[in-house]
């Protein structure tokens, strides 16, 4: 197998300083030029820092130099001498015969010299190897630099420039030089690890959380260790091995083993006996294990703290731990398994008799579990997963459940129920495939055991996952599957499942079926579980909102939202307000889905969530408020789940058409969950998807795929209600064939309080009419449709509608309120560019020709036939009519047109 180096595409985090790194560079331009120290400890980005510097540079304005120091074999002052004879084009002065003070002269002369031409730049890395010499020497240039336009840009290991290294003094020195400023690179936040490692790996091969969870925690927020894991996991994916968490890339191992060189004989046995226990440890429960008194082992610790190998954490108290975890790791390694086992038993004891073993269980579960001793060490493991759910930490519940399991195996029960809270501490890391196996797992084992309550349990939390997944018909037949087996057991549970069952068909668009399966349970079956009769009126809201049965859907949500918060059960209260504020927006009640969206968003941070942001900026998208969604949209962290994807999808695609950002519209075209639908009838999310990406190739000038795709979207439509981007792009890309989807929306504008459902309805029937270059047809429902979606608080809908009504001016003054600027480059370039005399003057003739035909409703072979060309020819035209007027479709250029005969009357 070839492994190959995995590094991040993206530049992350260090904007700052960057951003000082230019700025630096700005100055010496003026003549105040100087040095920047970059220090950090090893692979925490300085080399990445300076590369990126390197392409922010202007090479004809600046000239650039770089060198680097090596451990040995170096010359002296041989990286200074480099760099010159990159500047000077020649070779370096021989300075070995001259005195030191005439080499400081000379240097600093022919520095000086070639700064003089222009700006220069040099970049020294590695400082820490450098050796006495270069230093000094680099000391004076320093000075020099101060008035002229010469910058130095040196980095260093922070960790190695400790008091007793040899050049300790030297650098103390240089960073008080008023002309040098000092970056010191701190390793990445959770947030900054997460975007690395999905730019990382961008275009491999799907890895899953768990796994990118134990990459995150490794890896300390050092960049250099995140994506070396990341290339030890990648291969061991394509290996077909595990990733286990004591898998230690070479190039780690190394780099961690030159730290570890450092140390003497005591302090690597103190290290390697503080390694039993962990990252973090008490040199107490050291010394009470292995004997000796703390004060004897002070020295060593204020040592090993100077390497920068332990971080004090509480000295008073004794407490420490290793600054990398894989510091730990190199360590532990060390030592034979045969003389480990019964040092760990040894541990877990003293743990059990001083009563941590309960307030610390993962490390009394973990020594039991090296020692060999796996019962016992389960239900420790058990405890540590709930601690670790308690405190959000999914990934780590995950691990310690089912390692309890492992510990468990002769117990069927134990395993069923470890099983089903391992699948949902996976669930809620976002390794969906990995929960949906332990769910059936712990189903499979229920069943063996005649527990029905555990197994409709666990299929009705695997049937709302799977349907989040996007795998609906999978969801509905195990939940009509469990149905039969739940006759088994009480009523009660039966009528639960069947509450599931309707809201699953309900979201499915099976309005009628669901309403068949609601009305079939009666709520006082439900009484024996609060938490059930909770549900069942929340199901009962869904249906309401469907049919836009304003006042019941709200009285349901109250009733059902009250007893959940009576319960005090916030995972259910996070999912009951989102999708309230889901159904509000499509009713049209705007304030309402903003403040659910909030109180949804407030459980989410609680939970630690992170699948709210995308609806809350599908709210202000809807709102108008282009620049809040933009800033949420911004904030949002790439993720590989289909769900997430594809709520970015639909949001920030019509954003970015909105705003007229062609970078952002690029970042979230997402062809691969197009393809993820394959042939089959789209799903109602695939078609919201579908549909954003239909406009985004209009946008783009792909109008042949963004026909085929909205044509797609029109196939399988089944309702109306949530499908607002759906009617949009059929409106836009195929109005000819409005009429198909007209029954839809007639039945949704049926119900009196469903006002988007008549707006969408008017919007269908304008493009329709200005398809068929019908303007007075079209003007009617245009207006009508505006005035509907003004009320409603939806402007981008209103000022499109305007424009169809031949009101191109009040859809400009929307526009520009909103921030549309996409919208309104359209339009002002077609204003701006209509001469009174001549309204169409941008298109030549035989293009205006074409374009009056096209507004009147003719077909391409109709135009064709008529000006004697052929049909691609048309095609031809019509692009370039697009591309000149910033349309993106028929009805737009028929709008148009109306809207000049308009002007011209």
């Amino acid at each position: 197998m070839i492994s190959s180096r995995i590094v991040a595409r993206a530049f992350v985090g260090r904007v700052e300083e960057l951003d000082h790194l230019i700025a630096r560079r700005r100055q010496a331009g003026d003549g105040h030029g100087g040095l920047v120290l970059i220090g950090g400890e090893a692979g925490i980005g300085k080399s990445r820092l300076v590369t990126e510097f390197k392409v922010q540079l202007n090479r004809r304005k600046s000239a650039l130099a770089a060198g680097s120091c090596r451990e040995f074999a170096q010359k002296p002052l041989g990286p200074v001498l480099d760099v010159l004879g990159q500047l000077t084009g020649a070779r370096a002065p021989n300075l070995a015969s001259e005195t030191k003070d005439e080499r400081l002269e000379a240097l600093a002369h022919a520095f000086r010299d070639v700064a003089a031409k222009r700006t220069t730049v040099v970049i020294l890395e590695d400082l820490h190897w450098a050796d006495l010499d270069l230093v000094q020497t680099l000391l004076v240039l320093t000075q020099r630099a101060a008035a002229e336009r010469l910058l130095f840009v040196a980095t260093y290991r922070d960790n190695e420039i400790v008091p007793g290294h040899r050049l300790f003094k030297w650098f103390g020195r240089l960073m008080r030089e008023n002309a040098t400023s000092h970056i010191t690179l701190r390793r990445f936040d959770d947030r900054d690890v997460d975007r690395l490692i999905a730019s990382a790996i961008e275009g491999t091969i799907p890895m899953p959380p768990r796994v990118l969870h134990a990459v995150r925690e490794r890896s300390d927020g050092n960049p250099l260790f995140a994506e070396e894991l990341l290339r030890n996991a990648v291969d061991s994916q394509r290996g077909g091995l595990e990733f286990g968490a004591a898998a230690l890339p070479l190039s780690l191992h190394a780099l961690v083993a030159e730290r570890l060189q450092t140390c003497t004989d005591d302090a690597r046995m103190l290290l390697r006996r503080a390694s039993l226990f962990g990252r973090h440890f008490s040199i107490v429960d050291v010394c009470e294990t292995f004997g000796g008194e703390p004060r004897s082992l002070q020295t060593a610790l204020e040592d090993l703290c100077g390497l920068q190998l332990l971080d004090a954490v509480d000295v008073s108290a004794g407490r420490y731990r290793f600054r990398h975890a894989l510091t730990r790791d190199v360590v532990y390694g060390e030592m034979e398994p045969d003389t480990l086992r019964p040092l760990h038993v040894t541990i877990a004891q003293h743990l059990e008799r001083s009563g941590e073993g309960a307030s610390a269980p993962e490390i009394t579960g973990h020594h039991f579990w090296q020692a060999g001793l796996h019962e016992r060490a389960a239900a420790y493991y058990e405890l540590a997963g709930d601690a670790a759910i308690g405190d959000f930490a999914y990934g780590d519940a995950a691990e310690f459940y089912e390692r309890a399991g492992e510990g468990f195996a002769g117990d069927r029960a134990a395993c069923a129920r470890l099983f089903a809270r391992a699948a949902q501490a996976l669930m809620f890391s976002g390794d969906v495939d990995a929960g949906l196996d332990r769910y059936e797992r712990a189903a499979r084992l229920a069943l063996e055991l005649h527990d029905i309550a555990g197994l409709v349990r666990n299929r009705v939390l695997m049937a709302g996952h799977l349907f989040d997944a996007d795998r609906r018909q999978d969801a509905i037949a195990l939940l009509r599957e469990t149905l039969q087996i739940a006759e088994r057991g009480d009523v009660s549970l039966h009528s639960r499942l069947r509450t599931r069952l309707a809201m699953t068909l309900a979201r499915d668009g099976s309005l009628d079926q669901a309403w068949e399966v609601l009305d079939a349970i009666d709520p006082a079956l439900l009484q024996t579980r609060a938490e059930w009769v909770g549900e069942y009126y929340l199901c009962a809201s869904e249906l309401h909102a469907l049919r836009a049965e304003i006042s019941e859907w709200k009285a349901c949500f109250d009733r059902g939202a009250a007893i959940y918060e009576e319960l005090g059960h916030p995972g259910p209260l996070h999912v009951a307000h989102a999708n309230f504020a889901v159904q509000a927006l499509c009713l049209g009640e705007t304030a309402l889905a903003r403040e659910h969206h909030r109180i949804a968003a407030e459980f989410a941070r609680t939970l630690h969530f992170d699948d709210q942001a995308a609806l809350a900026a599908q709210v202000e998208l809807f709102a108008g408020n282009l620049s809040e969604a933009r800033r949420i949209v911004d904030e949002m962290l790439p993720s590989s789940r289909f769900l997430m994807r594809a709520l970015s999808a639909q949001v920030a695609i019509p954003l970015a058409i909105a705003l007229g950002d062609d970078r952002m519209l690029e970042r979230y075209v997402d062809e691969k969950l197009l393809a993820q639908a394959g042939s089959q009838r789209l799903t109602a999310t695939q078609a919201r998807v579908a549909a954003a990406h239909a406009l985004a190739f209009a946008a783009t000038n792909r109008r042949g795929e963004a026909r085929m795709l909205a044509s797609r979207v029109l196939a399988s439509m089944n309702t109306a209600f949530g499908m607002m981007l759906p009617v949009l792009a059929v409106a836009l890309l195929l109005p000819q064939r409005a009429h198909e989807l007209r029954p839809l929306l007639e039945a949704a504008a049926e119900p009196k309080d469903d006002r988007v459902g008549k707006g969408l309805l008017r919007f269908l029937n304008a493009a329709e009419a200005a398809h068929r270059g019908d303007g007075d047809a079209a003007r009617r429902p245009a207006e009508t449709g505006a005035a509907l979606f003004a009320a409603i608080g939806w402007p981008i809908f209103e000022a499109r509608c305007l424009e169809m009504a031949g009101k191109r001016s009040a859809a400009l003054e929307i526009y520009r309120r909103c921030g549309a600027a996409g919208e309104l480059r359209r339009l002002e370039f077609v204003s701006q560019s209509l001469p009174e005399t001549n309204a169409l003057g941008v298109l030549t003739p035989r293009e205006r020709e074409l374009a009056v035909r096209v507004a009147s409703g003719k077909s391409n072979r109709e135009i064709a036939q008529e000006l004697t060309v052929g049909e691609k020819t048309v095609e031809k035209y019509l692009t370039s009519i697009y591309a000149k007027l910033g349309l993106v479709s028929r009805a737009q250029l028929a709008a148009l047109v109306a809207s000049v005969r308009d002007n011209r009357e």
